[in-house]
């Protein structure tokens, strides 16, 4: 099925961006000297897991954020929440200042919470950190030793491992995909509950 005149206009503007970013992979042979081409594609792929990471952080930390939500003002239509001004408050005036292990740590006081996932949400977030902070992650001191981004020792982000990082911990420990679907088909909540 062809793409919708919408789906073709939003199509166009990942390209732009892609272009203006430098992302265009497409483009390199033309665009850079034979010795050029092999960093700008590394700095492609790592700019391309970088968003990964990042944005899987942020799930993970909107969906502790919605369980200490669901914590503290219970109502049986989550949407109906953020009409509530006490809510909307509490969000922007203490959730917003929690770093993610925060919320962790607060969830696994008001609730019971799997220690496997909790261990990978640190694992996260010391990722995220790494991939956050530094052009070179694999040149932090967590990574001084082996001179490479992994998770759980797969997933090597510069020398070409088995996965990138995000399908190493995404399969290794069934993370909720951001796409609302976890490893094996099994529905997990909706990104907006």
């Amino acid at each position: 099925m062809a793409l919708t005149k919408a789906e073709q206009r939003i199509v166009g503007e990942i390209e732009d961006i892609l272009r203006i970013g430098g992302y265009d992979w497409r483009i390199v042979e033309e665009l850079y000297e034979p010795a050029a081409r092999a960093p700008q594609l590394q700095r492609i792929k790592l700019d391309f897991i970088r968003m990964n990471v990042i944005g899987d952080y942020v799930f993970a930390d909107e969906l502790l954020t919605a369980v200490i939500v669901a914590y503290f003002f219970p109502v049986r239509k989550f949407p109906k929440r953020w009409k509530d001004k006490r809510i909307r408050t509490f969000v922007h005036f203490v959730m917003e200042r929690l770093f993610m292990l925060q919320k962790l740590a607060l969830v696994k006081q008001i609730r019971k919470f799997d220690r496997a996932m909790a261990r990978t949400l640190e694992r996260l977030d010391a990722l995220r950190n790494a991939m956050a902070h530094s052009f070179t992650p694999e040149m932090r001191r967590e990574y001084r030793e082996t001179k490479r981004v992994t998770w759980e020792g797969r997933g090597h982000i510069h020398d070409g491992g088995d996965r990138t990082v995000r399908c190493g911990y995404a399969e290794t420990d069934r993370l909720p995909r951001r796409d609302g679907v976890r490893q094996g088909g099994s529905e997990a909540r909706s990104r907006t509950p």
